[in-house]
């Protein structure tokens, strides 16, 4: 059985990583899930949050 495991190490600003915990659980994502289906622009994450605010 081989194994098809990688590692990432990335660096964020404490802000990114909030920002992209919360994405990640609004969409009820894993991190590995999260990383598949793509990560937003912090901009994209801010006019989510802003039109669900408005909703």
């Amino acid at each position: 059985m081989t194994d098809d495991t990688h590692y990432l190490n990335i660096e964020l600003s404490d802000e990114a990583f909030e920002s992209l915990t919360s994405y990640k659980q609004d969409l009820g994502l894993t991190w590995n899930g999260l990383l598949k289906h793509g990560t937003p622009y912090p901009e994209q994450v801010e006019e989510k949050h802003q039109s669900d605010r408005d909703d």
